[in-house]
């Protein structure tokens, strides 16, 4: 974890309780040594809890005489039980029907360089002058790119759903704005709307466009599924990842076409919004990556050289990317051999992890399915805590049930997955497949 930005409250809170790890700690203290603002908070935080630390016990301190108990009698209500329980019945739905309404306290901020920090209101117009695009930031949930000349608003974030998943409304009058979520937004929603269309999406990486002029609206999907339909309207279809499709005026979206490998090549600027990841799998947030990662999905490599990111990992994995794009993995047998024993010497996670599960798939694509399940299983043993072990045991279920035709281990697969997992993506797959295999 790397502070470009500043550290959380809590994580300086956890640095003070000897919670962090050693990498963490030493990164968040250098951090701490050149930022005043972080370093009175954390001074502030110290003083805090050495405070509490310091209050005298119950026995030390004359103030306090405790009282025996004071027994209450229970009195019979005088209403009858039922009224009582309709009132229950009726507290809860009011409750319940607060929380489903009651805004989320998300902000939405500018994380270009130019205006790094900005907090942008609910219903505040954006407006990203040429000759430069404008980086903006949901905390935990988005991050958004808008280019030159695209002018939006968004609406205050309302839950979804009782638990508190929120849902996201963006308004864009005209230009381009590129989308991709974060590993917390999965079961959350996203709608951006246009003059003349909505695209809803539940974790994905994707391009809307309005053209003015033509009174149209093209949406290009890089990862995940998005349900594209007219402006407000139920009606629509899927698009999924590689696939676009277009709205003009009031008519139901265009049949979905596959997109140029030029134009996904394109999207991968969506990944470079922010603080960019060293390495990630281009898939979408929601069940259906796992099934996208044993297409097998592409591999993005951030330009910025890290220690593990050697030249020819990166060259390795361009070219192998390159033959997904054009439909020719079969020809990109030796890159990928050459990449599978290259990842001995990678052991940082955030590398290590999207590498193994990209070459695990890339082995079943071409036929070698059991050298892929060896990658697969390397993540889910040696990294059970990184957010793609469940994609890990979700692929293992895959392979099993369709590639190798053993439900047994299948099975096996997917109950780990759903112990381990039961609030990720993956665990519907589970689920699914368990209670197929139950009516057996």
């Amino acid at each position: 974890m790397l502070f470009a930005r500043h550290p959380s409250p809590e994580t300086l809170s956890r640095l003070l309780d000897g919670m962090l790890d050693s990498k963490t700690s030493v990164q968040a203290r250098k951090h701490l040594e050149g930022c005043v603002s972080c370093g009175r908070l954390f001074e502030g935080q110290a003083r805090v809890k050495a405070a509490l630390k310091n209050l005298p016990s119950l026995e030390e301190n004359p103030i306090l005489e405790l009282q025996p108990p004071v027994f209450i009698p229970v009195i019979r209500p005088v209403f009858p039980l039922g009224g009582f329980a309709v009132g229950l019945v009726v507290g809860f739905l009011i409750l319940a029907a607060v929380t489903w309404m009651r805004p989320l306290r998300s902000s939405l901020r500018v994380i270009s360089a130019s205006s790094e920090g900005a907090q942008l209101k609910p219903g505040e117009t954006v407006n990203a002058l040429a000759p430069g695009n404008v980086d903006l930031e949901i905390p935990h949930q988005l991050l958004l790119r808008l280019k030159a000349g695209t002018l939006m608003t968004w609406e205050e974030p309302v839950r979804a759903g009782f638990f508190g998943r929120p849902e996201i409304i963006l308004n864009v009058m005209r230009g381009e704005v590129l989308v991709r979520t974060q590993d917390r937004f999965w079961g959350s929603r996203l709608q951006v709307r246009t003059p003349s269309a909505a695209a809803t999406a539940k974790g994905t990486a994707f391009s809307v466009k309005v053209e003015p002029e033509q009174d149209a609206t093209v949406l290009k999907v890089l990862a995940g599924t998005v349900f594209f339909s007219p402006h407000l309207g139920e009606v629509g279809l899927n698009v999924q990842s590689g696939e676009g499709s277009r709205i003009q005026g009031r008519h139901l979206p265009q049949p979905a076409q596959t997109l140029l490998p030029s134009e996904r090549k394109a999207l991968l600027e969506t990944y470079r919004i922010g603080e960019g990841p060293a390495a990630a799998l281009v898939i979408g947030g929601g069940p259906e990556r796992a099934g996208e990662l044993l297409r097998p999905a592409l591999l993005y490599l951030s330009v910025q050289p890290t220690p593990e990111m050697y030249l020819f990992i990166r060259r390795q994995a361009a070219a192998i990317n390159a033959a997904i794009l054009n439909g020719n993995l079969e020809g990109a047998v030796k890159e990928v051999r050459a990449l599978e024993i290259s990842l001995q010497t990678v052991q940082d996670p955030a590398l290590a992890v999207p590498l193994r599960l990209f070459v695990g798939a890339c082995n079943v694509r071409l036929g070698r399915v059991l050298r892929g399940r060896v990658h697969f299983r390397w993540v889910a043993d040696r990294h059970p805590q990184h957010s793609l072990a469940s994609l890990a045991l979700a692929a293992l279920g895959l392979t099993a049930e369709q590639d190798l035709r053993n439900p047994e281990l299948a099975q096996a697969a997917y109950q780990a997955l759903a112990a381990q997992y039961p609030a990720s993506p993956e665990a519907s797959l589970s689920k699914e497949f368990l209670a197929r295999y139950s009516r057996r």
